[in-house]
């Protein structure tokens, strides 16, 4: 840089006068006018436009996919070979599988290779590898001299499809695993996010769930073997490589050990693509009698990174809480104020599925009701006021700028190739994203933070003393405590107690849990107002649109007949070539009460939490509403409904398969008569016209 500078001085000085600068020392001198009298006069080139290098990918025989960077600066090889299997296939009952697994992957090692021999041949080599779970992937990665690949590239295969689990090596790991969870609210700011975001999506839900000693204490050598036998395989899996090597040489090489590799046994998942719809005025307090200071959550429903507003977000997101310490959120928190040492707000984004709105802080636990107070101020002012032109400028400009750092090295290039790929997303997305940002106007940017941001509607969650809180937080809506049981509503109360339940209901609402986590979580059911289905039972079939709690219309067919009828809460009727007719009063109280207790209601009432639970047995949940109805539940050992009993006859549900992201059973039997049903074509929240449900017209 002082080269730079100094030649461009020269250049100046040489342009501007033919006859050299002399002085007396002391003496100022300054620059003569002329053509280039100033920096600013001297011609610039053109700037070449920067384009990092785009991968070359190829898909080997068996679907996985390769991506090669070639890199001759350096004389090292980097190569990630990404699985499709992470924290969220995590087993229920074994939260921590996939992290542990791909934990002893590494130090166990396989026979050629234990994991204590490997440490020492990598110690050796100056080579390094590695293994860690995400949530959606696993990974392993190795990175060595260009002349050691070949000999490190087999270790990292042979440990990936051929690993052991010595059990001296799973007690560790599960020692180990077991001492961050009784240290894992020692630190309080992390503890605080973390439950947040248990009390945001709910606590079994597979972003949010946690290791539990409980669970861990279950873990053998064989649970490991399990995991990595059914989720380690080709499908899905990625392989990247950067470095200096020859890639016709490397793609045999990839050929010969991955090609021929077989697919996992377990199905693949399909993710859960929306959040939870924060529902206002809610305030969960993690009350800690050992801490001095209070954590901060406000949690909102977000997007993906793939949705129209994104670019937006993301640059209303560095104006009001993260482009550093000019942003609103800071200024006014930290530097107006001095209520805390850090603040942010943003729109945090997934690849797949919804992130999360999150703004969050720390402050003394005399002020937490000021800073609750003063963030809520900042994101409405935000909303109210709008963004200046200078401001939007200087932040846009900042932003972009910055993004060079993003692919500095060719490392970080393929990295983010890799993502990109991996999560089907184009490869130009950052392209489209920077070009769509430097397209965005102010008013652009407060629309779409005002699509997607009310203040009012944010869940809240505060971890600290209360005791020491200078108001109570009651003042800002309905207190939830948050402890390690689930906190059950009160009509009518501000403040929810710590009730005390039996036994049998507090094994019925973990039963219920279960139930809910194994059918696709509890939000996603809730989420599922309608459900639509094919059923055959012999010659006969049916379709079926059911929109809870008491709607059903079902269209028959046999042979060339059809018939078409509606039960809803007003009435019933069924309509066919011979003409329409309306069911009786007793008819139709019994096709309610029938509906009620079908395999579709019952599911999506449990998420709504509308039936009392308790459970006195294994597997078995008795549940009873306020209507009367008392139903009994036997399920599989994974938490899906294997049976429904209730005074109109037990049913069985067999068959589940994964349809928009909800498990749903494919066949159903009817214990009495041994009737035979199969249903397929599952929608989830399916279109549908209001037309479909009136009492149609004669001619």
């Amino acid at each position: 840089m002082r080269t730079n500078s100094l030649l461009a001085l020269l250049l100046l000085i040489g342009c501007s006068s033919p006859e050299p600068i002399r002085r007396q020392a002391g003496e100022s001198v300054s620059l003569p006018t002329g053509p280039y009298g100033r920096l600013s006069w001297v011609p610039k080139g053109e700037e070449a436009e920067f384009v990092p290098a785009r991968p070359v990918e190829v898909v080997l025989g068996n679907g996985v996919r390769v991506l090669l960077l070639p890199d001759r600066s350096r004389p090292v090889v980097d190569c990630t070979v990404r699985l499709s299997t992470g924290k969220w296939h995590d087993p229920r009952g074994k939260t921590g599988a996939a992290e542990l697994t791909a934990e002893l992957l590494r130090s166990g090692g396989s026979e050629q290779w234990p994991g204590d021999r490997l440490d020492e041949e990598l110690a050796f080599r100056g080579a390094r590898l590695e293994t860690k779970a995400t949530f959606f992937d696993s990974q392993i990665r190795a990175v060595c001299l260009k002349e050691d690949f070949q000999d490190i590239f087999g270790m990292l295969a042979d440990v990936l499809k051929n690993p052991v689990f010595p059990q001296e090596k799973v007690s560790l790991a599960l020692e180990q695993a077991m001492a961050e969870v009784r240290q894992r609210n020692d630190d309080p700011q992390s503890a605080a996010t973390r439950e947040a975001r248990r009390a945001f999506f709910g606590k079994m839900d597979s972003r949010s769930r946690r290791m539990e000693l409980k669970e861990l204490a279950t873990f053998g050598m064989e649970d490991f073997a399990d995991f990595h036998r059914e989720n380690y395989g080709s499908r899905g899996a990625m392989i990247s490589v950067v470095g200096d090597f020859d890639s016709d040489e490397l793609l045999l090489t990839l050929r010969n050990e991955f090609e021929s590799w077989p697919v996992q046994t377990a199905s693949a998942e399909e993710v859960v693509l929306v959040s939870p719809r924060s529902k206002g005025g809610r305030i969960f307090l993690a009350d800690r009698e050992d801490v001095n200071q209070t954590e901060v959550r406000f949690f909102l429903e977000g997007v993906r990174r793939d949705h129209p507003d994104y670019p937006a977000l993301r640059l209303a997101s560095y104006i009001l809480g993260t482009g550093g310490f000019t942003n609103r959120m800071m200024k006014e928190v930290r530097v107006v104020r001095g209520l805390a040492y850090w603040a942010m707000a943003q729109w945090s984004p997934e690849w797949l599925h919804e992130g999360v709105f999150v703004a969050a802080s720390a402050t003394k636990s005399e002020t937490t009701a000021e800073i609750i107070m003063t963030m809520q101020s900042v994101m409405k002012e935000f909303l109210k006021s709008g963004i200046g032109r200078k401001e939007f400028d200087e932040a846009r400009d900042r932003m972009l700028h910055a993004e060079v750092f993003s692919v500095d090295t060719s490392r970080e290039v393929l990295t983010r190739a890799a993502d990109l790929r991996f999560h089907s997303y184009p490869w130009n997305y950052y392209d489209q994203l920077s070009r769509m940002t430097l397209q965005l106007k102010p008013a652009d940017v407060l629309a779409a933070a005002r699509r997607h941001l009310n203040p009012d509607n944010l869940t809240l969650f505060v971890m600290g003393n209360s005791a020491n809180f200078e108001r109570p937080l009651q003042e800002f809506g309905t207190l939830i405590p948050w402890n390690d049981s689930e906190s059950l509503a009160v009509k009518g109360e501000n403040v929810l107690p710590r009730m005390k339940v039996t036994e049998d209901r507090a094994a019925g609402e973990e039963l219920r849990l279960r139930l809910l986590a194994s059918h696709g979580g509890a939000v996603a059911i809730e989420n599922a107002g309608a459900l639509s289905w094919t059923s055959v039972q012999g010659k006969a079939s049916r379709e079926l649109t059911f929109l809870f709690p008491t709607t059903l219309r079902e269209t028959s067919m046999l042979g060339q007949n059809q018939q078409v009828s509606v039960i809803s809460e007003d009435g019933g009727w069924a309509s066919s070539t011979v003409g329409t007719r309306a069911m009786d009063s007793e008819q139709h109280q019994q096709s309610l009460h029938a509906l009620s207790v079908s395999f579709p209601a019952v599911l999506l009432a449990l998420a709504r939490g509308e039936f009392l639970v308790s459970s006195a047995a294994d597997q078995r949940l008795l549940l009873s509403h306020e209507d009367g109805r008392v139903i009994r539940l036997e399920l599989t050992e994974s938490g899906l409904i294997r049976k429904i009993s209730t005074p109109l006859g037990s049913f069985q549900y067999s068959g589940y398969a994964l349809f928009h992201g909800l498990q749903l059973p494919t066949r159903g039997i009817q214990e009495e008569t041994k009737q035979e049903e199969y249903w397929s074509q599952w929608q989830v929240n399916p279109t549908v016209s209001p037309d479909w449900f009136l009492y149609p017209t004669d001619g």
